[in-house]
């Protein structure tokens, strides 16, 4: 629930971006304002709650896309592929870094 003295577009927007229910624009009756809060504990939906991971199974999980768009920018950087090397080469020590420091 929103309760705004502006009842423009973009606080509607906003309440939007927040899930907000209602949008109650001042001035209002207090009454009012109980009903609606007293409304809405009465048919309030339970909500789905996501499932937290942790950051090292994220990182495991997304381990080859990490290294392949490292891969993509290094191989935009000049600097870089001044050396003559393979994408193994390039890319072998940062998978197994990276291995290493999730598996550990």
């Amino acid at each position: 629930m929103l309760v705004s003295g502006y009842p423009d577009v973009q606080s509607a927007m906003a309440a939007i971006l927040l899930e907000a229910d209602e949008i109650v624009v001042k001035p209002f009756e207090i009454g009012r304002l109980t009903e609606l809060v007293n409304q809405k504990m009465l048919n309030r939906k339970s909500t789905k709650r996501l499932d937290k991971e942790r950051v090292g199974v994220i990182l495991q999980r997304c381990v080859s896309s990490i290294v392949e768009d490292w891969l993509a920018r290094a191989k935009q950087s000049s600097e870089l592929n001044c050396l003559l090397l393979s994408d193994e080469e390039r890319t072998g020590h940062l998978l197994s870094w990276l291995r290493t420091w999730l598996f550990d």
